[in-house]
């Protein structure tokens, strides 16, 4: 336990200490940063690794004797800019309420005046990010089995992480306070801060280094100067004063106005070959989506060619069923090959092709013509005995030699 306290007031002795306005306040500062803690919400009472800072309800904690835990939360806040050591401020350990808010109510005057105020902060240059990390000191108590892990230690409960890349600072005079709700990294706890940001010394630009005019030929243009860099640009003035779209100047300013090329002419904004970031994040998007659909449309046509051969072999190969050309019939031709004759006969009557008779010419008759002759058979005039029921001639013969009996013929006996 000695040493996790030792360990953790040696971090915060390496660092350097700014608590008010006026320490080192004699230094060269280009910024000013402003931080106020809001508030801070742990629900549960947690943590990390399934700990706990309170007794868990469902265990009476009896080794704890007549002492009740609480949870005891101090808050460091750390400032970092590229050209000079880490900053920092740190406040008491407050306690917290049972719904895991800080308990302001039994905080002394002195505690809630030092929680409550602003802590400023003077910088070289601007800082990329605000960090706030959270320790508890204390009881610490496993949150399932309700066992004593540790008494009177430090642990590090969560990070806060402000990212200030996109924050615009304000000019002078003109500083403006900003509220932001802040997830914990660790246990997703919240905090809730107030912040503000503002250039010094005269200094404006996203970054409080440039030394700015207006331009002679255009008063809502800035020409500029870094006062870290040297180096010259071109921006627009906005409404507050601060600047924007600045544009760098590789050969200088030209004019006092505009930026210089190589021939110590005016370096046109085409030729300065800058793209402004809005147009980089549309030109990939605009590029993904080109390359989604040509890998689609590929993919399409693709489809449609394997479709259209699929359809078409299945016409052919109904076309083949219906005219007979089936597989029985090719091994019925392929067996009969060495039977050359009757495969050359039949061939043959297969190639000739039945034609429908072809009607003949009518002829048109000639006026003077005769009719042709009927080919009817004139009918033959019955006898005059049969007409008048009297039997003829040939009728009484037959009925008379049909009555006299004839001898034996000779070939009958044989």
């Amino acid at each position: 336990m000695a040493s996790v306290m030792c360990n953790y007031f040696i971090f915060k002795g390496a660092l350097q200490d700014y608590n008010s306005e006026s320490a080192n306040i004699s230094e060269i500062a280009n910024v000013m940063v402003q931080i106020q803690l809001i508030n801070y919400v742990n629900q549960g009472l947690q943590l990390p690794k399934g700990q706990t800072c309170v007794c868990p309800s469902e265990f009476s904690c009896s080794y704890l004797g007549t002492s009740v835990p609480r949870c005891y939360m101090s808050f460091t806040v750390i400032l970092l800019s590229p050209d000079e050591s880490l900053k920092y401020f740190s406040t008491e350990f407050m306690p917290l309420t049972p719904s895991g808010n800080i308990d302001i109510d039994s905080m002394s005057p002195q505690q809630k005046q030092a929680w409550q105020q602003p802590h400023t902060f003077y910088l070289t240059s601007k800082p990329s990010a605000i960090d706030v990390f959270v320790h508890h000191m204390g009881a610490v108590i496993n949150a399932h089995t309700g066992e004593l892990t540790q008494i009177q230690t430090v642990v590090h409960v969560d990070t806060f992480i402000l990212p200030l890349n996109s924050v615009i600072p304000s000019i002078e005079n003109h500083l403006s306070m900003q509220s932001r709700n802040l997830n914990g990294t660790i246990l997703q706890t919240q905090l809730t801060v107030a912040y503000s940001m503002q250039c010094k010394g005269g200094l404006i630009g996203r970054n409080c280094d440039l030394i700015c005019n207006e331009a002679v030929t255009n008063t809502t243009i800035a020409v500029c100067q870094s006062n870290i860099t040297n180096f010259s640009y071109t921006c627009t003035y906005m409404k507050n004063g601060q600047v924007q779209n600045c544009l760098p100047c590789s050969w200088g300013i030209v004019q006092e106005s505009y930026c210089q090329n190589s021939n110590e002419g005016i370096l046109t904004l085409s030729a300065t070959d800058v793209v402004s970031s809005s147009f980089k994040v549309a030109t990939v998007v605009l590029g993904v989506l080109v390359g989604t659909l040509l890998i689609l449309f590929i993919i399409t046509f693709i489809y449609s060619v394997l479709m259209g051969r699929r359809v078409k072999g299945s016409v052919h190969s109904y076309n083949n069923t219906t005219s007979g050309h089936n597989y029985r019939s090719t091994l019925r031709s392929e067996g009969s090959a060495n039977r050359l004759l009757l495969q050359s006969t039949n061939n043959e009557s297969h190639n000739q092709v039945r034609q429908a008779p072809t009607a003949a010419p009518r002829s048109v008759p000639q006026l003077n013509a005769l009719p042709a002759k009927s080919s009817f058979r004139k009918a033959t005039p019955l006898p005059l005995g049969q007409l008048c029921d009297v039997p003829s001639l040939s009728d009484t013969l037959n009925s008379t030699l049909s009555s006299v009996p004839l001898p034996p013929s000779k070939e009958a006996d044989v």
